[in-house]
């Protein structure tokens, strides 16, 4: 049998979503605003190294969108 959802569940599910969704934002946000300076700065000094900051950011937008999938599935 499954057990209903009282209120305090409820709390407690919604917390959980807002914890996450603050997080991933605020993970998403920065990375996205500095990145295209991150490549204007690095590729004219070393092509190599500007995989690190595209590698980075690509982690964090994954991380981002995990969280806001794990909020989706609540």
């Amino acid at each position: 049998m499954k057990q209903t959802r009282d209120s305090r569940t409820e709390i407690v599910v919604i917390k959980k979503n807002v914890i996450t969704m603050v997080v991933s934002l605020l993970l998403l946000f920065p990375m996205l605003f500095t990145f295209p300076f991150l490549l204007i700065v690095a590729i004219p000094m070393m092509p190599f190294f500007a995989i690190i900051p595209i590698l980075i950011t690509l982690m964090f937008i994954i991380l981002g969108l995990q969280a806001l999938n794990m909020l989706i599935r609540f």
